[in-house]
């Protein structure tokens, strides 16, 4: 008995109505529409070889770099990544080994500390009779290093950055953190975050040329140049 009602429900069951069909085609067809936006989203970072037609497709995303593996020898020298004192005379810093650009307020402390340890990690195997191979870890600006000057195969350039505003918060939590009998109110803040000096921080220390100020803010080509010539200068950024 069991099995003829339950044959019986089968020969019950009703077909799809019309509704449902024209439900599941729409279904079908959106989501065939999101894979070939994604699909175009994705084509113009494909290197297909043809750059004319990847120019009449790609949308303008302003400054950009794909990072791609270090294609020089592992950098590891001896002695000093970084002659201090000729770059304070205007000489060749003379720059080996691992550079790393710490900016302040970006987990500097603990990046610079990854570069060190990969030069302590390394030297053994490159120069047996030293601890550690040339590397950076102090507050220099990339302009103090003379970064632009570099041999690409004999450093690796490579820095890590943050939002800005987070950096203008962790900033200003740490300019007041040992000020004794001081509460800082709303428009202290305010000052602090609109002065153009501390805006542009991170990018000071990341800039490879001088660039006026006012002209990187109020002129987006001066800007994007700037930005591409840092992306272009890094071996990686963070």
């Amino acid at each position: 008995m069991r099995h003829n009602k339950y044959d019986k429900k089968l020969k019950k069951k009703k077909k799809p109505s019309q509704s449902q069909i024209i439900l599941i085609v729409s279904f079908l067809a959106t989501c065939i529409l999101q894979v070939i936006i994604v699909s175009f989203k994705i084509n113009p970072f494909i290197d297909d070889g043809d750059d004319d037609k990847k120019a009449l497709i790609m949308p303008q995303l302003g400054p950009q770099r794909i990072f791609t593996p270090y294609q020089y020898q592992f950098p590891c020298y001896e002695g000093l990544a970084f002659n201090d004192n000729a770059a304070k005379r205007n000489e060749s810093a003379s720059l080996n080994g691992l550079m790393y650009v710490k900016i302040p307020k970006t987990a500097s402390s603990t990046t610079s500390g990854i570069n060190l340890r990969i030069a302590y990690r390394h030297a053994p195997k490159y120069i047996p009779d030293k601890k550690k191979c040339a590397a950076t870890w102090m507050h220099h600006t990339s302009l103090e290093l003379q970064v632009a000057q570099r041999d690409k195969k004999k450093t690796f350039l490579w820095t890590h950055i943050r939002n800005t505003k987070s950096i203008i918060n962790s900033n200003f939590f740490w300019s007041r953190r040992f000020r004794k009998n001081n509460t800082a109110t709303f428009k202290e803040f305010k000052e602090y975050a609109e002065n153009p000096k501390k805006i542009s921080k991170q990018f000071r220390f990341l800039q490879t040329r001088e660039v006026d100020y006012d002209s990187l803010v109020n002129n987006k080509q001066i800007r994007d140049e700037a930005i591409q010539e840092i992306l272009n200068e890094y071996d990686f950024i963070g």
